[in-house]
C-alpha cells in the first residue's frame, strides 16, 4: 500500500485485522486510506471502530454479496449488521432479502443465470443465503453461517458472538471459533488465538475466560489455544471442518 500509494482498499474482515495487527506492530504510519471497503464475512463494530481510529479520513462501506446474487446491500454507517430497513418488502427491486427461521434469504434477478449442468434459476425464487441472523433493535445482525453452528449437547451454539468478545480482550490479535469433538457433549466450544508479542499468555488466557463467563455454558470455550497463524481459506477464517479430537 505505501509503496504504490493505494488510496482505496476492499478486503474481507479477517484480511483488515491482520493488517491492523501488522500496522500496530511496526513503527511506521498508517498508508492514508480514502476508501475502506469490507465484505466476504460478518464485520464485528469492534473492527469498524479500530478502522476507524487507524484511517481517520478514510469512508468505510459494508458490503453484502454472494457469489450468486452479485452484490445485495452497502451500508455506511459504521455499525455492524444491516438497517432492518433492508429488510424491506419491494416487489419490484432487483435484489430483496427476507428472514425465514432465522436465516437470511435473497431474491435476486440480476445475480447468476444458474449452476453449470443444472435448470437456469428462476429471477423470481428466494433462495436460502446460510447465514444465520438475529434482529435486535431494529438491526439485523449476523450469527453466522449455518455449516458453522456448533452442537453442544443439543444446544446449538454460533461462533460469531463468542468471536467478538474474544477480540475485544486486550492482546487478541485475531481469534477464531470452532467445534472441537467430545465424547460427552458431541463437541464444545474451542478458540484458537493470535497473542499480540507483548502480551503474557497465561493471563491473556484468564482474561479470555473472563470475557465469556456471562455467555450460556455451552457457549464458553473450553479449550484456548495460542497459534501464530489462523488457517483461511480465500482470506476468511476457515471454521468448517475443524472437529480435532
Amino acid at each position: 500500500m505505501r509503496a504504490h500509494a493505494v488510496t482505496h482498499a476492499s478486503a474481507t474482515p479477517t484480511f483488515w485485522r491482520f493488517l491492523l495487527a501488522e500496522l500496530a506492530a511496526g513503527d511506521e504510519p498508517a498508508p492514508v486510506l480514502e476508501q475502506v471497503t469490507l465484505g466476504g464475512e460478518a464485520v464485528p463494530g469492534a473492527l469498524l471502530a479500530e478502522l476507524r481510529r487507524v484511517f481517520p479520513a478514510a469512508r468505510i462501506s459494508q458490503i453484502y454479496a454472494a457469489n450468486e446474487s452479485g452484490s445485495v446491500r452497502s451500508v455506511r454507517d459504521e455499525r455492524n449488521g444491516l438497517p432492518l430497513s433492508a429488510l424491506a418488502d419491494e416487489p419490484h427491486a432487483d435484489v430483496a432479502l427476507k428472514i425465514v427461521a432465522d436465516e437470511l434469504w435473497v431474491r435476486s434477478r440480476i445475480g447468476m443465470l444458474g449452476y453449470y449442468g443444472e435448470d437456469p434459476v428462476d429471477p423470481d425464487e428466494w433462495r436460502p443465503t446460510g447465514d444465520l441472523v438475529e434482529v435486535v433493535n431494529g438491526r439485523v445482525y449476523f450469527r453466522g453461517r449455518r455449516s458453522e453452528i456448533i452442537n453442544v449437547g443439543g444446544t446449538k451454539v454460533h461462533p460469531l458472538p463468542i468471536e467478538e468478545r474474544i477480540s475485544g480482550v486486550q492482546g487478541v490479535r485475531a481469534v477464531r471459533v470452532y467445534g472441537r469433538r467430545n465424547a460427552l457433549t458431541g463437541s464444545i466450544v474451542a478458540a484458537e488465538v493470535v497473542a499480540d508479542e507483548r502480551a503474557d499468555r497465561e493471563d491473556l488466557a484468564d482474561r479470555i475466560r473472563a470475557a465469556c463467563a456471562q455467555l450460556p455454558d455451552a457457549a464458553r470455550p473450553r479449550s484456548i489455544r495460542f497459534v501464530d497463524v489462523l488457517e483461511t481459506t480465500g482470506d476468511k477464517l476457515a471454521r468448517r471442518g475443524r472437529q480435532e479430537t
